[in-house]
């Protein structure tokens, strides 16, 4: 038999069930005919009188505080609830997480994911110190002061790895406007400031390599990798450029003269290939894909002191067949873009001990440094600033090396060198007594 309980706020209903004696409570909304109930049935007296209180007071508060209009009814409110709960359970680990997920799934190549993976996982994911505790904070409760001390605590702990910080920044932007877009929360939080390298300076050094430089890291670099290491250091290639090189890109002619020149083929949409690094089923492989955009698909014509050296790794080294990959190692492998590196890397140091041999101590540790701190990515500041300086427009020297953003050309790959900043200043202080005159 049913028995009902009056209170001041809403009565408790005592029924008699298969699992004994529960308690229904609901109540009337003051002012209206609407009656609510929990949805659920309560083991005690206690209980359901302690839902009615609670009940009460959540009305009380609207009312005090003249949001009735948001005030939701008892099973809305619960599932409003766990849906909040469940938003402040989530990290901005996990929030990346998904966002990596949606991007792969809609617009990503598996490139592109594991790149951005890595990068976010050695500035946010896995880090340790200052920079390792903004992945684990609520996503809900960031806020702007949060984002700013990771940035901050990023180029503490890594001041010298700019490309790296700068991606993971802009990723770490990128994954927060789209949390606010799926609304995980009300706006972005993350407004940092940028680090970009600045126009006519290099991201950890002042100085381009000279030609001198150049030449001494090629003639101490292994003969296989010598020809690749050209292409990267005098004719900007990319790396994926040249790791996806096959045999019938690299074209030679003779004119009427009996001139012999060689190019580098890019210009084929559908045959040309990029290589990059990826993990399959465990292990780093070469894979191909497209070129990197539209503006690198072209013809790069190589410098005739370098026809000898092409020549020789073609018949040498390169993979047999017109499609035989031209960067392979002694065993017949693809080469991996890290070992490339480290090779480059190997060189350069003993490139450096022959450059400082004899020189003072100072001028030898610019030298040093200077030799040592190259790059593959450096030959496309090196040839980009060269083309320049001998008179070639932005956008020709940007169509070299596969960027016809002259912007991005003056911006990212223009360095001028000490010794044409003095040749500059030298001219124009020659027009300037001529105009005294």
């Amino acid at each position: 038999m049913a028995r009902n309980d009056r209170r001041d706020w809403g009565e408790v209903q005592r029924r008699k069930t298969a699992k004994g004696w529960r308690y229904y409570p609901r109540y009337r909304l003051p002012g209206t005919d609407r009656r609510f109930t929990p949805g659920v049935a309560f083991e005690t007296r206690g209980a359901a009188d302690g839902w009615l209180k609670a009940e009460r007071e959540r009305w009380e508060d609207a009312v005090a505080t003249g949001t009735i209009a948001q005030w939701l009814p008892p099973r809305q409110f619960r599932a409003a609830a766990v849906v909040e709960r469940e938003r402040a359970a989530v990290t901005v680990a996990d929030m990346i997480g998904r966002w990596i997920a949606y991007k792969a799934a809609t617009s990503w190549e598996e490139s592109t994911r594991q790149t951005v993976e890595r990068q976010l996982t050695l500035r946010v994911l896995d880090v340790d110190g200052d920079a390792g505790r903004f992945a684990a904070l609520p996503l809900v409760d960031v806020k702007r002061r949060d984002a700013n001390e990771w940035w901050s605590a990023v180029w503490a702990q890594f001041p010298d790895t700019a490309a790296t910080n700068n991606a993971a920044k802009k990723h770490v932007t990128a994954a927060f406007r789209w949390a606010a877009r799926e609304e995980l929360i009300p706006a972005s939080p993350v407004d940092l400031e940028s680090r970009r390298v600045k126009v006519g300076q290099g991201a950890s050094r002042s100085d381009l390599p000279t030609i001198a430089d150049i030449r001494m890291i090629l003639a101490a670099t292994p003969e296989r990798y010598r020809f690749p290491t050209a292409l990267a250091l005098v004719h900007g290639l990319r790396t994926q450029e040249v790791l996806g090189l096959r045999r019938w890109q690299v074209k030679c002619s003779v004119d009427a003269t009996g001139s012999v020149s060689w190019v580098i083929d890019l210009s084929d949409r559908e045959r040309v290939r990029a290589a990059v690094r990826l993990m399959v089923d465990g292990k780093q492989q070469m894979v191909d894909k497209g070129l990197k955009t539209e503006d690198s698909y072209r013809v790069v014509p190589l410098f005739p002191e370098f026809n000898e050296l092409c020549e020789r790794h073609m018949r040498l080294h390169a993979a047999p067949g017109a499609e035989g990959v031209v960067v392979v190692t002694r065993n017949g492998t693809r080469l991996l873009d890290t070992s490339w590196n480290t090779t480059l890397s190997r060189a350069a140091g003993r490139a450096a001990d022959a450059l400082t041999e004899g020189l003072p101590e100072g001028e030898a540790a610019v030298v040093r440094k200077r030799v040592t701190d190259v790059r593959k990515h450096d030959g496309r500041r090196f040839v980009a600033t060269e083309l320049l300086e001998a008179g070639m427009t932005p956008v020709a020297a940007g169509a070299f090396i596969g960027d016809r953003n002259a912007a991005v050309i003056q911006e990212h790959y223009l360095r001028q060198t000490a010794e044409r900043t003095a040749e500059g200043l030298a001219r124009v202080a020659e027009r300037l007594r001529g105009s005294g005159e």
